[in-house]
């Protein structure tokens, strides 16, 4: 089974789950992470969890280079409240040097995520992930931008 929205960067992304014990001992042999790491963490993600699980991790690299580090019951900021983290020139070099295991680009521009930044935020993550020629997947919550306008 392919599980295609996880978070299993278990101790950064307060979302994170181990991935062993939740996936493939579940069943799961595959899953991708849906942007729990960003240009910044993901070097840590690689090396922490998709080399050395047992589960086959792909990702969707955040547009926020801290990825979903950011928000929490304890923590209520968003990762792209300031667009100041969404580099998609960075996304792009990182995305080059981890083709393998990137297989697109993750955004969510819910009204706690990215307040405001919303459409821009879409439009950052859809200039990296152009050139780069892979897909955006956004999460859709409750947007500032009316949903037909994103």
């Amino acid at each position: 089974m392919i599980d295609v929205h996880v978070h299993v960067y278990d101790g950064v992304a307060p979302l994170g789950i181990r991935p062993d014990p939740n996936c493939v001992a579940e069943g799961v042999t595959t899953v991708v992470d849906a942007g729990s790491a960003g240009a910044h963490t993901l070097p840590g993600f690689r090396k922490s969890i998709i080399d050395v699980a047992e589960t086959r991790v792909r990702a969707l690299l955040n547009i926020s280079v801290v990825g979903q580090s950011t928000l929490s019951p304890d923590n209520l900021h968003g990762e792209l409240l300031s667009l100041n983290y969404a580099n998609p020139g960075l996304a792009v070099r990182t995305i080059e040097r981890h083709r393998d295991v990137i297989l697109g680009i993750k955004v969510r521009p819910s009204r706690n995520i990215a307040g405001e930044n919303d459409l821009k935020a879409l439009h950052l993550a859809r200039e990296a992930a152009d050139a780069v020629k892979l897909p955006v997947m956004a999460h859709i919550g409750d947007t500032h931008t009316p949903l037909k306008d994103l």
